[in-house]
C-alpha cells in the first residue's frame, strides 16, 4: 500500500469546497440542506446518517470541541461578518422590534 501524506485542515477545506462547486452548490445551500427538517431522501441508511450527523452535532456530542456554540462564536467574531457602514440602514435593522431577523440580508 502507498504512503498518501496526511491532509492538513487546509487541503481537508479545499476538497469540500471544490465539492460543493462541482455540485453547483453554496456553502449557504449545503448549511440549509443540512439542517432542514425534511430532507429529500428516500434511502433510508442515508437519511439515517444525515439524522445522526445533525443530532450530534446539536447536542453537543462533537469529539473535537466544535459544538454549535463555538462555531457561532467563530461567526460573530469573524473580521468577513462585521457590518460595514456602507450598509447602516442593515446595522439600524439589527435594533429593530418590527422587522424579524430572518429578512436582513446580512445578520449578525
Amino acid at each position: 500500500r502507498r504512503y498518501t501524506p496526511r491532509q492538513t485542515d487546509g487541503d481537508k477545506l479545499a476538497s469540500v469546497f471544490a465539492a460543493l462547486k462541482a455540485i453547483k452548490w453554496s456553502l449557504s445551500k449545503f448549511l440549509y440542506h443540512c439542517f432542514e427538517l425534511h430532507p429529500e431522501s428516500s434511502d433510508p441508511l442515508q437519511l439515517k446518517s444525515h439524522t445522526q450527523y445533525v443530532s450530534h452535532f446539536l447536542r453537543g456530542d462533537c469529539v473535537d470541541g466544535h459544538t454549535p456554540a463555538v462555531i457561532l462564536d467563530l461567526w460573530m467574531r469573524h473580521p468577513t461578518g462585521r457590518l460595514s457602514c456602507a450598509i447602516a440602514e442593515e446595522v439600524e435593522l439589527l435594533y429593530s422590534l418590527d422587522v424579524p431577523f430572518t429578512s436582513i440580508k446580512s445578520v449578525r
